[in-house]
């Protein structure tokens, strides 16, 4: 699978779960911001950890966990900042916003893992 069509997996996951989540939920305006920001912060995540991977496929060992572990060094920090600045800047509540950003790290990071096993057989053979 492409980081195109990976991607356009995320989306289509988002559109698929957002608006039931946002409408049914009863929320105000900040909890639904912060499940919403939590909800693409992790799509963002899982497309650029997907990405690294996909680009350090059919590279040397050395590139791989280059590409892997520093990415993931890199996006973590980004997230970290991202939640912080809209925690302490836009006081969005810290509840919603993690509850949506680890539940989704979980299900984009399950993707992951049945779709990276499927990229490295292909570059591999």
């Amino acid at each position: 699978m492409n980081v195109f069509r990976f991607c356009a997996l995320l989306v289509g996951l988002l559109l698929v779960s957002q608006p039931p989540l946002l409408i049914a939920g009863g929320w105000d305006g900040p909890t639904r911001v912060a499940l919403l920001l939590g909800a693409l912060l992790a799509a963002a995540n899982a497309g650029a950890a997907y990405a690294c991977a996909h680009w350090s496929a059919r590279r040397s060992t050395q590139a791989l966990l280059v590409a892997v572990l520093g990415g993931m060094a890199a996006r973590m920090l980004l997230l970290l900042a991202l939640v912080a600045a809209a925690v302490l800047g836009a006081h969005l509540p810290v509840l919603p916003l993690a509850l949506s950003l680890m539940a989704y790290f979980a299900l984009f990071l399950t993707l992951e893992l049945i779709a990276l096993p499927r990229l490295f057989r292909v570059a591999t053979s």
